[in-house]
């Protein structure tokens, strides 16, 4: 059975709760950062993930999908970063990860589109049959002009 852990609180509500202490008791107000660094030094597993997440950062930037299994060989081989659900997550579909982040071509309008093709699908649900549905979905999928649901069809 799984170990239940209790989620870490966030710096930001540490930093919070210290300055509201401080002030009401007139002490000096403390710096986020200086909580930050204290928050890390009482944490070893967020000083232990500081390290992978700027690599994966680096290789997000660089766009350098290539080097991301070894990132997630290294990442699943130290327990103790915590990032090892999320390199297990990036391994179902390792194929569409690793052209996604090195390709410069954008999947926001194909987004786009299932959006839109969404949103019509959702607008019609309950209100006509299965034939005026798909042909409406066609002629919005097939037009060069992106239409939702709420936009009138050009003639």
């Amino acid at each position: 059975m799984a170990m239940v852990r209790r989620p870490r609180v966030p710096v930001m509500v540490i930093h919070r709760q210290a300055v509201s202490v401080a002030a009401a008791r007139g002490w000096p107000v403390p710096r986020y950062r200086t909580v930050h660094r204290i928050e890390t030094g009482l944490d070893p597993g967020l000083s232990a993930a500081t390290g992978p997440v700027r690599t994966f950062a680096t290789l997000m930037t660089n766009r350098d999908g290539g080097q991301l299994p070894g990132w997630m060989a290294d990442v699943c081989a130290d327990q103790q970063c915590g990032l090892d659900t999320f390199a297990a997550g990036l391994l179902t579909d390792i194929d569409a990860v690793v052209f996604g982040m090195s390709t410069d071509w954008p999947s926001g309008p194909a987004e786009g589109r299932v959006n839109d093709l969404k949103a019509l699908k959702r607008g019609m649900f309950n209100r006509c049959n299965l034939p005026l549905l798909r042909k409406r979905l066609l002629v919005v999928a097939a037009s060069r002009w992106p239409q939702t649901a709420t936009t009138p069809q050009r003639s």
